[in-house]
């Protein structure tokens, strides 16, 4: 090879990684942090209407954060801060069964778990919700984990010939964005379990957009437990975490499938099958 060829495929390979380094310092650069002025320290919980809330830094001390959803229905917290975000041991913030709602015989939902003749599947998620078919059909596809935007835990589905069943709602959409966040305390964005045939919810989505993330407490986006029924429902599948540039202690971080639901009786039929585990994502998009 000649000394021209080496120094072309030298000069090409350096401006590559040239353009690596601006790109990723472009990103982190690019996260909004917001514009926020207060100071705030919350003591014992707050609930929130569903929406976007800026603070330059933002300390839950004790107490349950929550989301007033409209209608009981699906429903999103996306908290900015300029400064950091704390949690501390005495709290948590809880978005489960504010993703979309399951399944009844008077309510139907677009986005729920499967319809089976005798009992409803999971509601899938990050990861995919279980079968409630004695023969193990399909269950719904997972979704929404390529990026950071808003997605929610689908509903649980029902059985059709049996006229009984609720299906577990899914886990809610939270978002967190600030240089720095510090969780000592909880993060919970559960499905609801199924009733009777009713399938489980779908894990929620927990979104984290920060340069450091110091985790001592716990994050929990879990599919819900199938119904307990002659026919039971199935366990909804777990949701899913993205966090952008820095990696978690994952033996803090659950996402698991909902358990299939327990036989009512030694002579019940069949039951739903467990949902799928969610998903766990390093965005450095």
């Amino acid at each position: 090879m000649s000394k021209i060829k080496i120094i072309k495929i030298f000069s090409i390979s350096l401006f590559v990684l040239i353009l690596l380094i601006a790109g990723i310092a472009y990103y982190k650069i690019r996260i909004d942090y917001g514009n926020g002025k207060q100071n705030l320290i919350i003591t014992d919980g707050k609930i929130y209407s569903s929406g976007s809330y800026d603070y330059k830094s933002l300390v839950i001390d004790g107490g349950t954060v929550t989301i007033d959803s409209p209608d009981g229905g699906k429903g999103e917290l996306v908290l900015r801060a300029k400064e950091k975000i704390v949690i501390k041991n005495r709290a948590e913030i809880n978005l489960s069964k504010k993703g979309y709602g399951g399944l009844t015989s008077e309510k139907k939902e677009s986005n729920t778990g499967l319809v089976f003749n005798l009992a409803g599947g999971g509601g899938s998620h990050g990861g995919s919700g279980g079968s409630g078919s004695c023969i193990g059909k399909d269950s719904t596809k997972i979704y929404g984990f390529n990026d950071s935007n808003e997605s929610f835990g689908e509903g649980g589905g029902i059985g059709s010939e049996i006229n009984k069943g609720t299906g577990g709602d899914g886990g809610g959409f939270l978002k967190l964005v600030a240089p720095e966040i510090i969780i000592d305390g909880k993060i919970i964005s559960n499905g609801d379990g199924g009733i009777e045939t009713g399938g489980g919810g779908g894990g929620g989505k927990i979104v984290f957009l920060s340069g450091k993330v110091n985790l001592n407490g716990s994050i929990e986006a879990k599919g819900g437990q199938g119904g307990t029924s002659l026919f039971q429902g199935a366990g909804g599948g777990g949701g899913g975490i993205v966090i952008s540039n820095v990696l978690l202690k994952k033996e803090s971080v659950f996402v698991d499938g909902g358990a299939g639901g327990k036989a009512k009786d030694y002579y019940s039929g069949c039951g739903g099958s467990s949902g799928e585990k969610g998903k766990i994502l390093l965005n450095k998009k």
